[in-house]
Order: C-alpha cells, then structure tokens, then sequence
C-alpha cells in the first residue's frame, strides 16, 4: 500500500496540499489543509495505472474538523480536552476496541480455568500491555479505565469462586488487592504520553 501510495509524493501533492497519508494493508486516508479535489483525482488515477480501483463507496471527502469518520474501526475527527474542552484534531480508541479487550480478558480469567493464579500471570499481563500498546493514541484515559474496571470485576469474581466467598467480595477483594499484591498490570500506571492530534 506505501509503495502505491508514492504517487502522492511523486506529484508534490503532499507539499502543495499539505497532505499526509495514513494506511494500513488494504485501507488508507489522506488528510490535508486544503484542495481535497486535486489529491482524489490523481490519487485515483494512479491506482487505476497500477490495475487497481478505489472502492467509490467508501470513500469520501469531508472536513476533518467538523466531520467526524471512522478509519480502521476507531473514530477520527474534532475531540475536546475533558479539563478544559479546548478542541483538538485526533483519534481515540473505539467502544470496540474496549470490547476486544474485555473479551480477551473474560478468556483468561474464567474462574473455571485450570492452574494456579502465578501460571497464568505473564499471559494475563502480556495481553493487557500488548492491548494498551494498540489503542496508545489519542485521549485513551477512558478506555484504559474501562477495560481496568472489567479487570478487577473479573478478578474479584474469580477469587470469590475460588475461596467460596459467599458474598460479592468487595471489601474482600478490593481493585488494590489485584493491581497491588497480586501483580496485575494496571493500565494508567503505563506511559501515557502526549494525545496524538493537530491544534485547530
């Protein structure tokens, strides 16, 4: 996809336009300042060249900035600062994204599985990180709270099946005891770092 992709610097559309390009395997975007018209044309041109065609229906052209899209399944568009609502170009994780992460989850700690809590921990953690390192863009401090909420539902659900507590086992079993002595890695204690966006 880069290498079709080339054609775009190769016509200075990316110094005229201020255009940059985003892809995946088969999925791209072009995001620029100005003249949307004079990349699409000769971006599919290039394309047909090569023995491709664009899928006209899912593609458009909109304004960023006030036009919210989707690309790759994650929301793209206008996001606003939750402490002081300044607004911002960016992307943020998708609802979907919580859910592939929960599910996962729900797999390794089904009370039923077998093996002690200590064998199962580097996988537990291994897919936390490795899902917190996808959706590391933008303002992913709800995302990352959500899927650590889960976290420690599952948690205290599985130790109370495990030690048959008869009751819910929070006070038991608080979120400090699973984040705390017994290791489960906590999704906002990761870098964060700086949302990826462009000022508006």
């Amino acid at each position: 996809m880069n290498r079709d992709l080339k054609g775009l610097r190769l016509r200075g559309l990316d110094r005229r336009c201020g255009a940059r390009r985003v892809a995946s395997a088969e999925d791209f975007g072009i995001l620029g300042r100005h003249g949307a018209a004079e990349v699409r044309a000769p971006t599919r041109q290039w394309f047909t060249q090569r023995g491709l065609t664009l899928n006209e229906q899912q593609t458009r052209v909109g304004d960023g900035r006030s036009e919210p899209c989707t690309f790759l399944g994650d929301p793209f568009g206008p996001l606003w600062y939750r402490k002081d609502g300044h607004g911002y170009l960016g992307a943020a994780p998708a609802k979907q994204a919580v859910q592939r992460g929960t599910g996962r989850i729900r797999e390794l700690l089904r009370p039923g599985n077998p093996g002690s809590w200590e064998e199962g921990q580097a996988e537990r953690n291994r897919v936390l990180r490795g899902w917190a390192n996808a959706c590391a863009y933008g303002p992913r401090l709800l995302a990352y709270r959500a899927v650590e909420h889960y976290v420690s539902e599952r948690v205290r659900h599985l130790l109370r099946r495990r030690r048959k507590v008869p009751s819910r086992g929070t006070k038991r079993f608080p979120a400090e005891v699973g984040f705390g002595k017994l290791g489960v890695c906590q999704l906002r204690r990761l870098h964060l770092g700086a949302p990826a966006h462009a000022a508006v």
